[in-house]
């Protein structure tokens, strides 16, 4: 996202003119900038708030958070404990209880690098100040979003979904601009049919939950046909992770506008 070049418009120039302005007032850089690059220091909590999808909200951002400032191992080395989150997760919620979150920066970037600097543990020293690093999600953050079915999984996939996600898919999924205008107009809009490929789509998805229904856990290995994939906003074109959701015909029966499958 950029900010529009007010000073190349004619109508600011001859607003400018109206208020006497000789020149244009250059300022710092932009709290988007910041946000997509090394990452916003979050002074008052109350500024991060959880959306009603368990995600992030930094203004109107969907962001990612982290620690910035991370303590070296006692034997000097950097070590593999820190985390971003993605979700209000009960890791999240123990910090805000621990008046702890304060210790957290926003970001937007999306390419799986986190600018850290690293702080010796006895003397406070910074050693390595401003280092580009790779950080992985915390899991809590998956289980809240119950990602990819996250909560249901063996260890032995949880652990492959895991070492898998990366900030863009999550950004693919759950866009960073929460405020944004319709994408389509009643020229443009799709028909509110199923992609091309739609088969193989939701055998995935129901793959992905084990072939269990996520309404009342039925588990339907035995007769795939009557677990079904549904789109839960009704537009059946829209194949986010977070718009399908898996049911057993029985409650998929029970979803608003589908009396007729009674």
């Amino acid at each position: 996202m950029r900010l529009p070049r007010f000073g190349a418009d004619d109508e600011w120039a001859r607003l400018r003119g109206r208020m006497g302005a000789a020149e244009d007032v250059v300022v710092g850089p932009s709290a988007w900038e910041r946000i997509e690059t090394q990452g916003v220091d979050i002074e008052d909590i109350r500024e991060i708030e959880a959306g009603d999808d368990g995600t992030l909200r930094y203004r109107e951002f969907r962001v990612l958070v982290y620690i910035r400032d991370q303590f070296l191992d006692q034997d000097g080395q950097r070590g593999d404990r820190y985390r971003y989150h993605v979700a209000e997760c009960s890791t999240l919620t123990k910090m805000r209880q621990q008046n702890r979150f304060g210790r957290y920066v926003a970001t937007t970037r999306d390419d799986g690098k986190f600018v850290v600097n690293f702080i010796e543990r006895f003397t406070h020293e910074v050693r390595d100040p401003g280092v580009e690093v790779e950080l992985r999600v915390c899991r809590n953050c998956l289980v809240r979003l119950d990602w990819e079915g996250y909560s249901r999984l063996s260890v032995g996939r949880k652990k492959r979904v895991w070492e898998a996600f990366t900030p863009q898919a999550f950004f693919d999924v759950y866009p960073d601009q929460i405020a944004s205008p319709p994408a389509h107009n009643e020229h443009t809009a799709p028909l509110n049919q199923y992609v091309d490929g739609w088969g193989d789509v939701s055998e995935r998805v129901r793959e992905r939950s084990g072939w269990k229904c996520s309404g009342c856990g039925r588990d339907c290995s035995s007769d795939r046909r009557n677990l079904h994939v549904h789109h839960v906003n009704g537009i059946r074109s829209d194949n986010r992770h977070s718009n399908l959701r898996v049911l057993c015909a029985d409650c998929h029966r029970r979803e608003p506008g589908h009396r007729y499958m009674r």
